[in-house]
C-alpha cells in the first residue's frame, strides 16, 4: 500500500508530465531530441521497463523513438492492420493488456519484435484533429502489470499531447521550408530586378549622353541658317528654324536632368552625421544671388542634424528649393522653410514653401520624371527635379510625402 505522501508525490510527478508534455516547444533543438526526452520521462512516471512511440506513415507504424531498449531490437515499422494496433487505431482509445500471452486481441503482430520479450503492455492511439498519428505504449518485461482508468487516461492525454506536437514541429518545419523557399526566390527576383535596373539605368545613361552632341548639332545648325541665310529665308522658315532649335534645347535640357537622375542612381551611399542646417543656409544662399532682382526668403531651423549622404542631400535640397523658387505665387518672392517636426519624431524633417500649390489628386504624379503639373510656356522646366529628390530619398531607404492645396504652398516630409 501505498502511503498519502507516496501518493500525492506520484500524482504531481504525472502533472509535472503532463504539463511538460503538453507545453512542448521545439525552438533551435530537433524533434528526435525532445521526442526521446519525453518517452524518457514517460517510461519513468509509469516505471516501466521500456517505452516505444511509432508514427503511421504511409500505411505502416515506423518507429519514432524508443526509451529503455536498444532501437536494434524493435522492427523499424510494423503493420498496423493486426491485433492490439489495429484495435488502437479502430477505437481510438488507450488499452491496458497485464497479460499479452493470454489476452484475446493480442496476436502474434504485437508480441513477434525481434529481440524483445515482454508480459504486459499499455497503449495509447495518438491523435491530433480526431485523426490517429500513432502510438505511444508501455512494456513490462516481467510483471503482470495492472492498469488503472487514470493510467490509461494519463497515458491517453500524453499520447494525444505529443501528437499535437509533432503535428505543430511538421507545420513549423513546413512554414521554414515555405519561408526559405519565398526568401531565396525575392532574392533571386531582386538580384533579376537589380541587375534590369543596372541594365536600364546603364543603357539611359549611355542614350542621354550620345543624344547631346546632334542636338546641339540641331541647335547651332538653325542659329547658323537663320543667320548667315536671313535675307534669303521667309519668314515661315525663319519661325520653323526658331521652333525646331528651341525644341532642341528643351530636349537637351531634358537630357541632362535625365543624366542627372542616372547619375543619382550610380552613386554609392555614404551616411555620415552631419548638420543639415548649415548645408541648406549654403545651397539658400545660392539661390538668393541668383535672384537679386526678387529674391527668395528662407527660415532655416538651426542644427537639424541627420545621418545621410551629404552629397545627395545638397542635391535633394538644390532641387526642393529650385522647385519652391519656380513655383512662388506670381509677383511675390519665394518663402522656403525648412523645419523638424514637433510632432512625430519619426519625421526627419520637413520642407515647405508658401507657392502656387497643387491638387493632392495629382501628388503621386509630382514625383514622376517628365511629369508637369502647368504648362510650359507658364513655368519652364523638366519635372526632372522631384524625381531626384525621390531617387536620392529611396537611395537612403527612406520615405517623401508632400501635402498641398492649390494656393497655399506644399510641404514635403521626409523620412530617412
Amino acid at each position: 500500500m501505498q502511503s498519502n505522501a507516496d501518493r500525492m508525490a506520484s500524482i504531481q510527478e504525472r502533472l509535472n508530465l503532463l504539463q511538460t508534455v503538453a507545453g512542448t516547444t521545439f525552438g533551435n533543438h530537433s524533434l528526435d531530441a525532445i521526442l526521446h526526452q519525453h518517452i524518457a520521462h514517460v517510461c519513468n512516471v509509469f516505471r516501466a521497463d521500456f517505452c516505444v512511440m511509432r508514427k503511421l506513415i504511409d500505411d505502416q507504424l515506423v518507429l519514432l523513438a524508443s526509451h529503455g531498449i536498444e532501437p536494434s531490437n524493435l522492427l523499424p515499422s510494423i503493420e498496423p492492420t493486426l491485433g492490439i494496433t489495429h484495435h488502437l487505431i479502430q477505437n481510438k482509445a488507450p488499452i491496458g493488456v497485464p497479460d499479452v500471452q493470454n489476452h484475446p486481441i493480442a496476436l502474434p503482430s504485437l508480441i513477434s519484435q525481434n529481440k524483445v520479450e515482454f508480459i504486459s503492455y499499455a497503449g495509447t492511439p495518438m491523435i491530433c484533429n480526431d485523426v490517429v498519428i500513432g502510438i505511444l505504449g508501455v512494456f513490462y518485461r516481467k510483471d503482470h502489470h495492472e492498469y488503472s482508468k487514470d493510467d490509461l487516461l494519463l497515458l491517453q492525454a500524453l499520447g494525444n499531447s505529443l501528437a499535437v506536437a509533432i503535428k505543430n514541429h511538421e507545420m513549423f518545419s513546413q512554414l521554414q521550408d515555405i519561408n526559405e523557399d519565398l526568401d531565396q526566390r525575392v532574392k533571386t527576383r531582386t538580384s533579376e530586378l537589380e541587375s534590369a535596373n543596372r541594365e536600364l539605368e546603364a543603357f539611359t545613361y549611355t542614350v542621354a549622353h550620345d543624344l547631346r552632341t546632334p542636338l546641339r548639332a540641331i541647335v547651332s545648325n538653325s542659329q547658323i541658317l537663320i543667320e548667315d541665310f536671313e535675307e534669303a529665308l521667309p519668314l515661315e522658315a525663319k519661325a520653323l528654324l526658331n521652333r525646331q532649335a528651341v525644341a532642341a534645347k528643351r530636349l537637351a535640357t531634358m537630357m541632362d536632368g535625365l543624366l542627372s537622375l542616372t547619375r543619382i542612381g550610380k552613386v554609392d551611399v555614404q551616411k555620415a552625421q552631419m548638420n543639415l542646417s548649415r548645408l541648406a543656409e549654403e545651397v539658400a544662399l545660392e539661390f538668393i544671388r541668383a535672384n537679386p532682382a526678387c529674391p527668395p526668403k528662407f527660415s532655416i531651423e538651426p542644427d537639424i542634424l541627420i545621418a545621410a549622404d551629404s552629397r545627395l542631400i545638397r542635391t535633394l535640397l538644390q532641387n526642393l528649393f529650385e522647385n519652391s523658387v519656380k513655383f512662388a505665387k506670381p509677383n511675390q518672392p519665394a518663402v522656403v522653410r525648412l523645419r523638424k517636426c514637433k510632432k512625430d519624431s519619426d519625421v526627419t524633417f520637413i520642407v515647405e514653401d508658401e507657392g502656387i500649390g497643387f491638387e493632392m489628386e495629382y501628388s503621386a504624379k509630382v514625383f514622376q520624371p517628365f511629369e508637369r503639373l502647368v504648362r510650359e510656356e507658364d513655368y519652364p522646366g523638366t519635372g526632372i527635379g522631384l524625381a531626384s529628390v525621390k531617387r536620392v530619398v529611396d537611395k537612403h531607404r527612406g520615405l517623401v510625402q508632400v501635402d498641398s492645396r492649390p494656393g497655399e504652398g506644399a510641404a514635403f516630409t521626409f523620412r530617412l
